[in-house]
C-alpha cells in the first residue's frame, strides 16, 4: 500500500483525476471523524470514506483509491459508494489486473497576455501659419465656437502678425492648443496673455494643459515679457483652481462688452 502523503498533495492528486477531497473539520483528536477523509467526484456525489457518521477513510486510503490500488481500498470503497452490481464489488484477482492510474493530462499553457501598447508620444510645438488645416477640429469642439477653416486661417495669420502665437498639443491630430499675444502697456510694458486654453476632453487631467501653458511662457519671455496673465473662464470647471495650481494670482476682474453698447 502506498504511504499517505500530505492533505496539498492528496488534493492535487484528486484535482488531477476531477475528484474532491474532503477533509474532517474534526479539530479534537478522539472526536467524531477527526483525521479522516473522503472523496466525492465533480458533482459532489460521494466515491469513498462518506458514510452516514461522517468520513471514514484514512489518507493512506485515500491515496491508494486515487494511485488505483483497488487492493487496499476496495473495502472503504464498498462501505461508502452506493450499491453496484456483484461484479463491480469484485475485487481484482492479483495486482495485474488493478486498475491503472492514468498520466494527469498536460493543460495547454496560458498565453501570456500582450503587452499594452505604449501611450503614443505628444509633442508639444509652436504653431504654423498651415496648421490651421489642424486647429479646425479641435475648436469646433468648444462650446459657442462656430470657426470655418478659411476664417480661422485669418485669424492665425492676424495673431502672428501682432506678436502672439499658439502652442499645440499634437498626437497625430491636435488634442489642445495655447493661444497667447503680446499687449505693451504703459505702466507694466510688455505684458503676455493667454486668450485659448483648450484641450480635448479624452486628454485632460494629463499634465497636457500645464505643458501648453509652459510653452506659451517660454515663447513669451523670448518676446521680452517678464509677466504674463490668464483669462480664467466663468463657466469652464475648476478653470480657476488650474491656474492657481501653476502660482497664477488674482489680481483684477475683467469687464468685457461689444465695442457698441445695447441700446
Amino acid at each position: 500500500m502506498a504511504q499517505a502523503t500530505s492533505d496539498e498533495t492528496l488534493h492535487d492528486m484528486a484535482e488531477h483525476r476531477g475528484l474532491k477531497l474532503v477533509r474532517s473539520r474534526r479539530r479534537k483528536p478522539g472526536s467524531g471523524d477527526y483525521g479522516k477523509y473522503g472523496l466525492t467526484d465533480g458533482g459532489g456525489k460521494p466515491l469513498l470514506g462518506i458514510g452516514a457518521n461522517g468520513l471514514e477513510s484514512s489518507p493512506a486510503d485515500i491515496e491508494g483509491y486515487l494511485r488505483g490500488d483497488a487492493i487496499g481500498t476496495w473495502k472503504a470503497s464498498a462501505r461508502s459508494t452506493p450499491a453496484r452490481s456483484k461484479r463491480d464489488h469484485a475485487p481484482p484477482r492479483d495486482a495485474k489486473s488493478a486498475p491503472k492510474s492514468r498520466p494527469a493530462a498536460k493543460l495547454p499553457a496560458t498565453p501570456e497576455p500582450p503587452a499594452p501598447a505604449p501611450e503614443p508620444e505628444t509633442i508639444i510645438r509652436p504653431a504654423k501659419p498651415a496648421d490651421a488645416v489642424l486647429l479646425a477640429p479641435l475648436l469646433r469642439d468648444m462650446p459657442g465656437v462656430k470657426l470655418d477653416q478659411a476664417t480661422l486661417a485669418r485669424n492665425l495669420a492676424a495673431m502672428f502678425k501682432a506678436g502672439g502665437g499658439v502652442v499645440i498639443a499634437e498626437r497625430g491630430d491636435a488634442i489642445g492648443c495655447c493661444a497667447f499675444v503680446m499687449i505693451a502697456t504703459l505702466q507694466h510694458g510688455p505684458v503676455g496673455r493667454l486668450t485659448l486654453l483648450h484641450v480635448a476632453e479624452p486628454h485632460r487631467r494629463k499634465g497636457i494643459g500645464t505643458a501648453l501653458v509652459e510653452g506659451a511662457a517660454a515663447a513669451l519671455r523670448k518676446s521680452g515679457c517678464t509677466r504674463f496673465e490668464a483669462l480664467s473662464d466663468i463657466e469652464v470647471n475648476n478653470a480657476h483652481g488650474f491656474f492657481r495650481a501653476l502660482h497664477f494670482e488674482q489680481t483684477s476682474y475683467r469687464f468685457a462688452r461689444a465695442t457698441e453698447p445695447a441700446q
